[in-house]
């Protein structure tokens, strides 16, 4: 899937640290799952890859 709208890697970058932050400070499935579906969206990564790298476990 292709994001929706373009972004500069280094945009990325700032929008993960920024997603980071937030889905560490989330509790409850649902809260979580919404955010990973708009980071999913919006970076036009996998959901797989996107949920590891938002709990840091992503390596490279």
């Amino acid at each position: 899937m292709a994001p929706a709208m373009s972004m500069s890697e280094t945009s990325i970058e700032e929008y993960t640290e920024k997603m980071c932050g937030r889905y560490a400070r989330l509790t409850g499935k649902k809260a979580r799952s919404r955010l990973l579906d708009e980071f999913v969206e919006i970076t036009g990564w996998d959901r797989k890859h996107a949920n590891k790298v938002l709990l840091g476990q992503a390596s490279g």
